[in-house]
């Protein structure tokens, strides 16, 4: 069997890191290695580090530019067939590894295995939610559709893709997984088994300027210039009524990437449940009846 990565960027993370070392230590799976980056912590994180010295396959402990050159630090220290992200306040369950494993092995190198994941209280005890599952389509441009902490991509990809943008500091996995789904010799496996819980609360969790901005830079690097009142609904998670009266506004002729953006934007609203297509596209028909059809 391959050999499974968990890179896990840490800073400050003595409160949450040892229930999430637990949580590797218990994993099925044996060929593991863990390889955990740390931004220069001060308080007790790299004794933990140390005192699971046994699960614990290198640790880095220096100044870095954010979570996402962490992680690119990891990665390129990694020798893993399969590489796969741990925040230090998340949790695998025992049969994590070993169930992406089992259907990555059933697939060739081109493809990335993903899963669903629970929400927990902030403080780990009570369970909150079972995330629902959301499609691997064109809104992957606009929206994280899979748990960045489950998504075992193979090791030659990551180099292909050249690692995350360390531009971002919350987004940056949202911008990786537009770049996967931009390259057709990819395929993506989302199974619908819960296999981790994360934390409420945790970095990126609530919507704040930092990801609206980033949400923003991201959409202008894949689309192209774009009406800012548009960017800044998208961005915000505003309402499909919101969406759609900023996507009348829009003058697509002038567009040079519309085809994308209309997909993105049909999808994004498909997988909530907003709209249905009829027809080909630029056509678009709401199910509800705040909206007639909107040709665009």
């Amino acid at each position: 069997m391959p050999k499974v990565s968990i890179v896990m960027p840490t800073y400050n993370s003595s409160l949450t890191l040892p229930k999430s070392l637990d949580s590797i230590a218990s994993q099925t799976f044996d060929d593991i290695e863990l390889l955990l980056i740390d931004g220069a912590s001060n308080d007790a994180t790299l004794e933990i580090a140390d005192a699971y010295n046994h699960i614990v396959s290198l640790c880095i402990s220096e100044k870095d530019n954010g979570m996402y050159d962490a992680i690119n630090k990891g990665i390129k220290a990694s020798t893993g067939e399969y590489i796969i992200i741990l925040n230090s306040d998340d949790l695998y369950f025992p049969k994590t590894i070993e169930h992406l494993i089992g259907i990555a092995s059933m697939h060739d190198d081109r493809t990335i295995v993903s899963a669903l994941a629970c929400e927990f209280s902030e403080r780990g005890r009570q369970f909150i939610r079972n995330i629902p599952i959301r499609s691997w389509n064109y809104s992957a441009h606009l929206r994280m559709p899979l748990r960045h902490e489950l998504m075992l991509i193979p090791g030659d990809i990551y180099s292909e893709l050249g690692g995350y943008d360390t531009s971002y500091k919350l987004a940056g996995d949202l911008d990786i997984c537009s770049r996967i789904k931009l390259d057709d010799s990819i395929k993506v496996i989302q199974e619908e088994i819960y296999l981790m819980g994360f934390r409420a609360g945790g970095m990126g969790y609530m919507l704040n300027t930092t990801l609206i901005n980033e949400r923003i830079q991201h959409y202008k690097k894949i689309f192209g210039e774009l009406p800012n009142p548009f960017l800044d609904t998208l961005a915000r998670d505003a309402s499909p009524q919101q969406l759609y009266e900023q996507l009348s506004q829009i003058n697509f002729a002038d567009l040079t990437n519309s085809d994308n953006l209309i997909l993105a934007c049909r999808d994004y609203l498909g997988t909530r449940g907003y709209y249905q297509i009829e027809g080909n596209l630029p056509k678009w028909k709401t199910l509800t009846n705040w909206a007639n059809e909107l040709n665009v």
